[in-house]
């Protein structure tokens, strides 16, 4: 009987020794479910200068993780459809995220990054000013380019896309108002002829200092074309390497009235004929004022089509030094 009293006596204490854990706070819970970028954590703060602390951590995390890798393993119609009605936390850290991502460059692989192309023709982001976007598939979104939206668009690039004529098109059709005050645009490796050169030349890109239409196949009659561009007055740099343009397509160049033209590139083409009595004249100086350097390497033109230019003229060119 002793020792059934002293087994009973003991039951008290092992319930005191097993002691509950009390179920964690709403704080607590939503700090464990916050998202994650990098090795930063997006906490749960309510007030404004704790909101401005996120931000500043954010803007530390390496730009590629911001503009493309992030979207690999966040989806982002979650983050903007659903993690911003969790609470009013929640909804600003998304807004932050939003705004971040604005002064940003968006640079995207749509490959790896479908998700983040819907935002974009949802409306998302439309305050950006640098879009970048590579390996685009344009029957995939149904032939269109989601930047409809994009109000300050400065910086497009559309390369390695194999877009082509009906990529600018597109373009054209659609988003002629958001590239009003476009800056630069690259069409790099898009398989794009005169025809797609046309369509560009029609769209009001009367503030366009950079134009970049490198790997295509414009030729000699996209040289014509160009005559016609609205961006005659502002253009500074031209990239025209390998585009199959011959001794007619960079007369023709050196023939229109690029203004404020410093730089023009046309490595890897077909010019093998350089006409002394053009560049000699008043009236390289009269269409091309501001020309700075006129890049002709790895065309076909050997070094003593240079040796009877005057002097002013052969600090412009560029060419291989072979004989």
């Amino acid at each position: 009987m002793k020792r059934q009293s002293n087994e009973h006596s003991a039951l008290p204490k092992r319930k005191k020794q097993q002691s509950v854990e009390e179920p964690p706070s709403r704080e607590q819970q939503l700090q464990q479910t916050s998202p994650t970028i990098g090795s930063t954590t997006i906490i749960n703060h309510v007030d404004d200068e704790n909101n401005n602390k996120i931000i500043m951590m954010m803007t530390n995390i390496p730009l590629d993780i911001i503009t493309n890798e992030v979207f690999t393993f966040f989806p982002c119609q979650w983050i903007f459809r659903v993690a911003f009605l969790v609470c009013k936390a929640w909804y600003n850290s998304v807004n932050n995220f939003n705004l971040l991502i604005i002064q940003t460059n968006l640079n995207v692989d749509t490959q790896r990054n479908q998700s983040f192309l819907l935002c974009c023709k949802e409306g998302r982001f439309n305050s950006a000013r640098e879009f970048c976007v590579k390996g685009f598939d344009l029957h995939h979104y149904k032939l269109s380019i989601p930047i409809v939206n994009f109000t300050a668009l400065q910086v497009l690039d559309l390369s390695y896309s194999k877009l082509g004529s009906l990529g600018i098109s597109i373009l054209s059709q659609n988003n002629a108002n958001q590239l009003r005050g476009l800056r630069k645009f690259t069409y790099r490796y898009n398989v794009l002829t005169h025809k797609g050169l046309e369509v560009l030349c029609s769209l009001p890109l009367t503030k366009l200092k950079e134009l970049d239409l490198s790997f295509n196949r414009i030729g000699d009659t996209g040289c014509t074309v160009l005559r016609k561009a609205p961006f005659l007055n502002s253009l500074t740099s031209l990239e025209l390497y390998d585009n199959r343009i011959g001794n007619q397509g960079f007369l023709t160049l050196v023939d229109t009235n690029f203004q404020s033209l410093r730089f023009i590139n046309l490595r890897f083409n077909a010019v093998d004929h350089i006409d002394c009595e053009v560049f000699n004249s008043e009236k390289l100086s009269n269409k091309l004022p501001n020309i700075q350097s006129i890049n002709l390497l790895f065309n076909k033109i050997d070094i003593s089509e240079i040796t009877h230019l005057n002097a002013n003229v052969k600090k412009l060119i560029v060419v291989n030094m072979v004989n």
